[in-house]
């Protein structure tokens, strides 16, 4: 809880890690392996054309192509963004692990390919369900990478989604106890070493009532005065 840790590879790429989270790595002649069993990490990966870096998180596989990029592993979702190069996410390790780097960038180069699959270029993020892959979309990079300056950005998110990422960072935990305001929109910049800074924030919501204990901090609807 609360630390970031960068591994370095054998083969000269780095991985970041955000709180919370844990990697498998496991590096072949091959191929370069690594499963991403909970929490959310950055690769940036020397490109080897012909010894493919694949990330495994959920159902879904990234290859990377020469990039640094993001993957977040959320309960029902996994999200990647890239911030240079691109990658290719399917759904299909098998696929996107023994397919040859210009086959693979044929394929995908094919408006209607019937693969489960799709290319991601920088700027852009996918989120991948347990059924699809939607097609990527333009994403505000640096919003996504905050975490890596000890940052929260939130964009009108969701409140359930906020306690999930200030959870990370202390033992104290957000609780929304009310259902009905998981959905409540957040937005703002906040540290993460600095907790007080969006209980404050929550605090001054005229719809939200904050209770602090010594193990959590409790948010529940506001009563009507």
């Amino acid at each position: 809880i609360g630390e970031q840790r960068t591994l370095f590879l054998a083969d000269g790429s780095t991985v970041t890690l955000n709180a919370l989270t844990t990697v498998r790595v496991l590096m072949t002649p091959q191929a370069r392996r690594v499963k991403l069993i909970r929490g959310q990490a950055n690769f940036h990966d020397v490109d080897e054309p012909d010894r493919p870096f694949i990330v495994r998180s959920g159902n879904s596989s990234v290859r990377a192509i020469g990039t640094q990029f993001d993957v977040d592993k959320e309960p029902d979702r996994t999200v990647v963004t890239v911030l240079e190069g691109q990658v290719a996410v399917a759904r299909s390790l098998a696929w996107i692990e023994n397919t040859g780097r210009r086959r693979l960038l044929q394929d995908l180069a094919q408006p209607a390919h019937e693969l489960q699959a799709v290319l991601v270029p920088a700027g852009e993020q996918v989120t991948v369900m347990a059924q699809n892959i939607p097609a990527p979309t333009p994403v505000d990079v640096e919003a996504v990478t905050a975490w890596m300056q000890q940052r929260l950005v939130f964009d009108d998110t969701p409140l359930e989604e906020v306690a999930r990422e200030f959870n990370r960072y202390g033992r104290r935990r957000l609780v929304i106890a009310d259902p009905s305001l998981l959905s409540v929109g957040v937005s703002g910049s906040y540290s993460a070493s600095d907790p007080d800074a969006l209980i404050g924030f929550l605090r001054s919501r005229p719809t939200l009532h904050v209770v602090q204990t010594a193990d959590e901090i409790l948010v529940t609807r506001r009563k009507a005065r």
